[in-house]
């Protein structure tokens, strides 16, 4: 990523005089935005942003909380990109909460961030009069004018939990989901085992809505339907130590990319040896089939390989209290 000073070195006639525009209606505004790393729990694929002062790379990627495949690039902590920012607030009213939204549009003179990059874990954020903001979209960009603009929605105040700035508020080691997610993404760290002729999936799984960006297939996305978490028993049973746990059932929806029929079977075939060798985690109380589906891009004409595995499963919710049995 360029420095603002190699930037400006770069920049065409027209780059320089747009870019002393910005400046005057701007009043030379500057805006430091500070690097991030993006941490996934690797238990529930849960994702947290951490500030990356207090975080040591080479101890994440051995806690399995970086991404394995990524190599970890010296960035700087901070950017310093000169141009206008402005944003707008709406206030909106839910069920369950009143939130400002905050509409943040910012035109820099350097590059803040490739929306592009694949695999993205690293994030910058910048704060401003108390409104935290990063950005999810780019606006058309002409590498001759020398501006980049990018707009996005400031942090949420239910989002601010994920953003980390203070070690001691961060456990990795707990479930975030209370649902049975975490069940299925230790597909990912299971030994293959010869169950006859059944072949483990080569493809990762990952948390529905969390994926990786521009993740390279094949993958599969593994989403709970929120709605359809039930509980099939009264109420929860508590053991001795204190700890609860209650049979559930839940619709589970394995959706494959750039997997064909065969590899597709092998996954199916798996899921169904997989809750055999666990009964008492899961399991299955439907007759799941592969479904194709269709999803296109008209520039290309063509069909992505995208197919789906519905599971009707029945496991325990559970809380685990580190607490000493009662006596008896």
């Amino acid at each position: 990523m360029a420095t603002v000073t190699e930037a400006f070195k770069s920049k065409t006639q027209m780059g320089a005089t747009l870019g002393d525009g910005v400046d005057v209606v701007s009043n030379f505004q500057e805006i430091t935005f500070t690097l991030y790393r993006k941490l996934t729990l690797p238990r529930d694929g849960f994702v947290f942003w951490v500030r990356g002062s207090i975080v040591n790379d080479a101890a994440l990627l051995n806690r399995g909380l970086l991404n394995q495949d990524v190599a970890i690039v010296a960035l700087p902590r901070t950017i310093t990109a000169r141009g206008s920012l402005h944003y707008a607030t709406m206030l909106s009213q839910n069920e369950e909460q009143t939130l400002a939204t905050n509409r943040v549009i910012f035109t820099s003179q350097v590059e803040v961030t490739d929306l592009n990059m694949v695999d993205p874990d690293v994030m910058y954020l910048a704060e401003i009069d108390g409104v935290r903001f990063s950005f999810s979209n780019r606006g058309p960009f002409y590498e001759q004018a020398g501006l980049w603009h990018y707009q996005g929605d400031a942090v949420y105040a239910d989002l601010a939990t994920q953003i980390v700035d203070d070690p001691s508020t961060f456990d990795p080691n707990q479930l975030v989901v209370s649902n049975s997610t975490p069940i299925w993404l230790a597909i990912n760290s299971t030994p293959f085992e010869a169950w006859d002729l059944i072949r483990k999936p080569s493809a990762p799984l990952y948390a529905s809505y969390l994926l990786p960006a521009n993740a390279e297939p094949p993958f599969v996305s593994v989403h709970v339907d929120p709605n359809s978490t039930k509980s099939i028993l009264a109420g929860t049973r508590m053991d001795r130590g204190g700890s609860s746990s209650q049979l559930c059932t839940e619709s589970v929806r394995f959706t494959l990319t750039g997997m064909g029929n065969d590899a597709a079977y092998d996954l199916l075939d798996f899921l169904g040896q997989y809750t055999l060798n666990n009964p008492g985690v899961v399991g299955i109380m439907n007759s799941p089939a592969v479904r194709d589906d269709k999803r296109g891009q008209v520039e290309l004409q063509t069909l992505a390989q995208r197919k789906f595995i519905d599971l009707e499963i029945n496991y325990y919710q559970s809380r685990s209290r580190a607490i000493a049995p009662c006596s008896s």
